[in-house]
């Protein structure tokens, strides 16, 4: 059965909800200073997580030019990596609300520009953020939720309980 537009976003909350929470709480515990938590892993869970309902309406359309109407895994790889990377530059540009892309910033002297020094975010704990993120998930769609819901693919990946009954 090819994933509805609606089992997409039904999917990627729940996988938000078991993977990406657990996983951003451990690294926001992981990055805070002074015993506190860091705001800015669950900056980038949101924002990746926004950024991958857009890109699944985009991927719905996309994929109706492909015979069998459906995407392999592997895509469903580098679709979240290219999440990961938009989301990524989302922060850093300063695009994101609430966040702080920049931790010090000093005013360059050639150029009298400012330029960040330390950013909030540095790119090695996200990255490996992303990465568990993105193992977990594919570990859940392709094993854990095709035993534990065994309709879920028949029904456009829509989980029982949220699905429409036609």
């Amino acid at each position: 059965m090819t994933p509805t537009l609606l089992g997409r976003w039904q999917t990627r909350l729940v996988l938000f909800l078991v993977i990406v929470s657990p996983v951003t709480l451990v690294a926001s515990w992981l990055l805070g200073k002074s015993g506190g938590l860091s705001a800015e892993p669950f900056g980038l869970a949101a924002a990746m997580l926004l950024t991958g309902l857009v890109f699944e309406a985009i991927a719905q359309q996309l994929q109706r030019f492909r015979w069998d109407q459906d995407w392999p895994f592997a895509l469903f790889v580098g679709q979240a990596v290219c999440e990961f990377w938009v989301a990524f530059v989302a922060i850093r540009l300063d695009f994101v609300p609430g966040l702080e892309a920049c931790d010090l910033a000093r005013i360059d002297r050639v150029s009298r520009q400012i330029a960040c020094v330390d950013y909030a975010l540095p790119i090695g704990p996200a990255m490996v953020q992303a990465a568990v993120i993105i193992a977990l998930s594919l570990v859940f769609v392709t094993g854990v939720a095709p035993v534990l819901f065994p309709r879920w693919r028949y029904r456009g990946g829509q989980f029982s309980g949220f699905h429409r009954r036609d």
